[in-house]
């Protein structure tokens, strides 16, 4: 797969501190561009369903709640992403109402009738007071045209708002509850990182100079506790799996092992026995508190977190927690097979790790399936931690994880620098667009900073394909 497409968005940001910020691409129809009508081809497509967050697609912070759900009198949302597809579109919405007579309103804002709002279809909530999903009729996407919105509008007569959550988007008009509750998000809270399947085993020896490792995608924005900014050096992690294993290397960017700088000595690597140097019963050297990498991987969204650590002379920690309470719960007399090879150089130090899918409770990952995930570096002699996913207080402290997706992508989307590196003031965000065929993509990209609401940006284009 090669890179074969470059757009440009450009964005201006006047909040720095709490960014938040997301990209996708994948097949769906153009929403948003006036100067585009409906599509011409629609591909005969089954989607299975995406969820959105109802806060996206507000048209005003003010309806924007604590408890992350737009709330209100009457909420309008818009421009909706549809699948790009000739199947008809169901929509779903999940609500709060305090009126069986609230409506659930879909309206077509066709470019081609000139702004004219069309009523597409009304639906009511079956009860009050708790969550629920309101399901309006299929609507073919030629119909609905090329702007989708969504208005909930109380009852008059109680005087009472309601909530809304979330949307959900499928070709399938019969999923239940438990269906639609478990359809991931467009947008994961953290970040997200395609994981590819490898052929070929590397070999753990700290190298990392398998040619397997070239498939990999790079990982590289790591930023720092707390205050969320990106880190001083360098830290690029890679992800592979086969039906076996997932493998993890780490290129760590390190000035005290400069040659020339005869610093090396200042390196934390205390730690030298597997889960730490243990002395009455009590850990008197963690393995991360050294110079090392920690992985925290939670396969399942109702299961246990499991800790992979090692240090710059590869000593190796393995434990099992409660995602609730990963400090608290932490059982460091927990062990798999997992292993690890590091290896300093002039500069830098890599580390190579192979983890058993058996011993984390699951099977080769199908394409598509998605684990939660956050990758730490403490680079204690310089007094550094960060990490890919934001954390709070420590590794130990995730403000969000971040979300492994596997398989090969039909389409993928990178960005051409770190997102977190935006600033307040005029931004250029450049992304290359890549897939295996020629295809018609939308990209939609999300960004949030702490005080406004999310700016969700919609760009629809022509890929050429290898």
């Amino acid at each position: 797969m090669s890179n074969n497409l470059r757009i440009t968005r450009r964005h201006f940001l006047s909040v720095s501190t709490g960014l938040i910020i997301g990209c996708s691409a994948f097949n769906i129809a153009d929403v948003f561009a006036a100067e585009q009508t409906s599509p011409k081809v629609l591909l005969d497509a089954d989607v299975a369903g995406y969820k959105l967050s109802a806060i996206d697609f507000v048209s005003s912070i003010k309806m924007i709640t604590k408890d992350a759900t737009a709330h209100g009198p009457v909420i309008f949302l818009y421009p909706i992403p549809l699948p790009y597809t000739s199947n008809p579109v169901t929509v779903y919405i999940r609500g709060r109402s305090t009126s069986v007579k609230d409506e659930y309103i879909s309206i077509s804002l066709d470019e081609r009738e000139r702004g004219y709002a069309r009523r597409l279809d009304t639906g009511y909530p079956k009860s009050t007071g708790d969550w629920e999903w309101v399901q309006l009729k299929p609507e073919s996407v030629s119909k609905i045209g090329n702007r989708l919105r969504l208005e909930i509008r109380a009852d008059k007569t109680t005087g009472q708002a309601l909530s809304v959550e979330s949307i959900m988007i499928s070709t399938r008009a019969d999923l239940d509850d438990a269906a639609l509750n478990n359809i991931q998000p467009l947008f994961p809270k953290g970040p997200v990182a395609r994981v590819n399947k490898t052929a070929a085993k590397p070999i753990i020896d700290g190298r990392g100079d398998d040619d397997t490792w070239k498939s990999a995608v790079a990982i590289e924005d790591f930023v720092t506790y707390r205050a969320l900014q990106p880190a001083k050096e360098k830290t690029t992690a890679r992800l592979l799996y086969d039906d076996q294993n997932l493998y993890l290397l780490f290129n760590n960017t390190e000035p005290l092992l400069k040659t020339s700088d005869m610093r090396g000595d200042e390196m934390r690597t205390l730690a030298q026995a597997r889960d730490g140097d243990v002395v009455n019963g009590k850990v008197l050297h963690d393995v991360i508190s050294d110079d090392s990498c920690i992985v925290f991987l939670q396969p399942r969204s109702d299961g246990p977190v499991y800790e992979f650590d090692a240090n710059a002379r590869g000593v190796v920690a393995d434990a099992k927690m409660q995602r609730n309470d990963l400090w608290g719960t932490r059982d460091l007399s927990w062990n798999s097979q997992f292993k690890a090879a590091a290896r300093q150089g002039d500069g830098f130090w890599t580390l190579e790790m192979q983890i058993p899918l058996a011993d984390i409770g699951a099977a080769a990952p199908q394409t598509g399936e998605r684990w939660q995930v956050a990758l730490v570096r403490n680079a204690a002699g310089r007094r550094e931690t960060s990490s890919w996913n934001p954390s709070g207080n420590g590794a130990h402290d995730p403000l969000e994880m971040g979300t492994l997706t596997f398989g090969l992508p039909d389409i993928a989307v990178a960005p051409e620098a770190p997102l977190q590196s935006l600033q307040p003031g005029l931004n250029t965000i450049a992304a290359q667009i890549s897939s295996a065929s020629p295809t018609t993509a939308t990209m939609i990209s999300r960004i949030q900073s702490a005080d406004t609401k999310p700016s969700v940006q919609i760009d629809t284009v022509a890929v050429p394909g290898k």
